[in-house]
């Protein structure tokens, strides 16, 4: 990942200002270029498209019963006029410069569904193909990738020069350009087809990757330290599943007449609070363990035995079951709090089950107490970290249906080439009016930045599983068997994982097959 200084941090200012985006589509009336704007740019000459229109279709406030985290809407569709609040302008400008350097007017569709239907909404109006179908797709990536298997959305890096030039080929799906190069390279078992687009203009990428909070205030505290060092020591390397542990576990205390020898809701510090026995995150986002390796031709297989699993699970067990340690699901009826409330009371030194984006929650913004984010710690130490993206994140896709691939290319090429020069703007403003008092914290945001990892395993190979029918119903997936070891220490962990192998091997096959001939 490129490394853009204090994202996130100017990400939360735009809400902090109170922005409030319309449902406008691009700044009204119908697009002409602007031929000094694009002088001397390698968009000079590219003239084509003056009065063309696309639709774009755009997830606006995703379902999650869980989730306050507004929509990433405003940071993609933004106003239809420019306002008096700085921050907002930054997204009409953006949008605006592009209409005006290409000629292209953009018609945003809202949708407002549950990440289960999104792949079934996309395929139904591909198949239709009317005209009021979509040109663009813009929502989460749990359900787009299940709609490139069906063989709907098209490979974006295709050339047919009948239809004319293909920009992302043309000026390069690159770092440097804006584009998220790792995270889509994780999507394709093949180097010269994507379906999935995923870039600073498809800032959810970014809002959706699972990260730590710290309350500082409280950190600072109760280890008599600065928040400096622990940082110096993530930075380090050394954040691992036993220093958590310690951490936790010397943070940790207990309110008066707490005999329980957990952690309870009114304690006086918890030491973790955790979204239920939530393995996930930590799955994910350990570097020393996979499902999966990657082979010199470029496929992936499975593997057989992976005993360093079992190590896993003991450690996290560790974690999740330390003393410190507060669950918030509650009274085993599958009733939870989200976790950034409770982290927001104050008395939480460190909280899991949250998002980059959770800084944008207003019981995040109203916290008296100075709060961080950090990585996911690892199995063993070493100067490598893997930050995981939520499978629900809003990325871009191009419908097989269009008749306007390449102006869908020029496109999204240009504004995402222009979103990167707008991110470094959202920087300018927090450093200089909010958070130019923690450069600890922002330089921790670039870590977790420059850490977002492949969501093979996240997404490709919760797929690979669903593709295949499993006819004994007692057969666990290597991930399932994690969580029971994990909830239960089951020592018969690497049996199942064994077991379930040849499952995971044909769902394996039978995705490469879809992804070389989808809907076949």
């Amino acid at each position: 990942m490129k490394k853009v200084k204090w994202l996130c941090l100017g990400m939360l200012l735009v809400l902090c200002l109170g922005a409030f985006f319309a449902c406008g589509d691009n700044n009204g009336g119908s697009a002409t270029i602007d031929h000094e704007l694009v002088k001397g740019t390698h968009w000079e000459g590219v003239n084509q498209f003056e009065g063309e229109k696309l639709k774009i279709s755009l997830s606006v406030e995703q379902y999650n019963n869980k989730s306050t985290i507004p929509s990433s809407d405003r940071y993609i569709r933004g106003s239809n006029e420019a306002t008096s609040d700085n921050v907002q302008n930054l997204v009409y400008n953006r949008n605006k410069n592009v209409r005006d350097m290409l000629g292209i007017d953009v018609e945003y569709q809202e949708v407002k569904h549950q990440y289960a239907e999104v792949s079934g909404y996309i395929d139904e109006l591909v198949m239709a193909a009317t005209d009021e179908t979509p040109d663009i797709f813009i929502d989460d990536v749990f359900g787009s990738i299940r709609s490139a298997m069906h063989g709907n959305l098209r490979n974006v890096l295709e050339v047919d020069k009948s239809e004319g030039e293909n920009y992302f080929v043309k000026f390069g799906m690159t770092n440097e350009n804006g584009w998220y190069e790792d995270y889509m390279n994780g999507l394709t078992f093949n180097p010269s087809v994507k379906y999935i687009l995923a870039g600073d203009y498809f800032i959810d990428v970014l809002r959706e990757a699972h990260v730590l909070f710290i309350n500082i205030d409280r950190y600072e505290e109760s280890s008599g330290g600065m928040i400096e060092g622990l940082y110096n020591d993530i930075k380090q390397g050394l954040w691992t599943y036993d220093y958590l542990t310690i951490l936790v576990n010397g943070a940790w205390d207990p309110a008066a007449g707490n005999n329980t020898g957990k952690a309870l809701l009114n304690d006086n510090l918890i030491g973790f609070a955790i979204d239920s026995i939530a393995v996930w995150p930590f799955l994910y986002g350990s570097n020393d363990n996979s499902l999966y390796i990657k082979t010199p031709q470029g496929g992936y297989e499975v593997l057989y035995e992976n005993q360093n699993y079992f190590t896993f699970a003991n450690q996290i067990f560790q974690v999740l079951t330390a003393q410190g340690v507060y669950q918030t699901k509650e009274g085993g009826q599958g009733v939870e709090k989200r976790t950034s409330s409770i982290f927001a009371n104050g008395n939480v030194l460190i909280a899991e089950g949250m998002w980059l984006s959770d800084l944008e929650t207003p019981e995040i913004r109203d916290m008296k107490d100075r709060k961080g984010v950090v990585v996911y710690p690892k199995q063993v130490g070493g100067s490598s970290y893997n930050t995981y993206i939520h499978d629900q994140a809003e990325v871009g896709s191009i419908a097989m249906s269009t008749n306007k691939f390449s102006a869908c290319t020029a496109y999204l090429q240009c504004i995402n080439e222009n979103s990167n020069e707008m991110v470094t703007q959202y920087t300018e403003f927090a450093v200089k009016f909010k958070y130019n008092k923690d450069a600890a914290t922002a330089d921790m945001i670039d870590l977790i930045y420059d850490t977002i990892g492949s969501p093979f395993e996240g997404i490709m190979g919760t797929l690979a599983y669903d593709l295949v029918a499993v006819k004994d119903s007692g057969t666990n997936t290597p991930k399932n068997a994690l969580v029971s070891a994990v909830s239960s220490m089951n020592n018969n962990f690497v049996n199942v994982y064994q077991k379930s192998h040849k499952v995971y091997e044909a769902g394996i096959k039978e995705l490469i097959s879809r992804f070389e001939n989808p809907n076949n």
